[in-house]
């Protein structure tokens, strides 16, 4: 016969008032063209990683931060566009670089979350190695 479980705890209801607790940045992981312009949100999560409003007094406050350094201690460089910011939206316009990768950071208050930003040689392309 089948074991017997213990019956899993009730979920708290769905608030969506509540306080939230983390933020995360929409899209997270995108692969884009160069010179292309990309649009991000940032969403805020309850305890239970659902999404709730955002608070009012919201101060969000976004950036093209530095990526991690590498294990041989190399800094690579940030995100290469201009990043235009108001509230909750953000759009970055990438340079017309061949390659680079780099992040989106967003900081509301203690909360801070970032989304990766890969840009993709197009096809036919030439290196020149200068």
């Amino acid at each position: 016969s089948p074991g017997a479980y213990p019956k899993p705890a009730e979920e708290a209801p769905f608030d969506p008032a509540a306080k939230p607790v983390g933020v995360r940045v929409f899209p997270a992981d995108v692969l884009a063209k160069p010179g292309e312009p990309v649009k991000f949100e940032v969403k805020f999560l309850d305890a239970n990683g659902r999404e709730v409003k955002a608070p009012a007094d919201a101060k969000v406050e976004w950036s093209l931060p530095l990526p991690p350094k590498t294990p041989t201690g190399a800094q690579p460089p940030a995100l290469n566009g201009t990043l235009e910011g108001s509230g909750t939206a953000a759009t970055v316009a990438l340079a017309k670089m061949p390659r680079q990768q780099g992040y989106v950071g967003v900081k509301v208050g203690d909360l801070t979350a970032r989304a990766r930003v890969r840009v993709a040689a197009q096809v036919p392309y030439t290196e020149d190695f200068e």
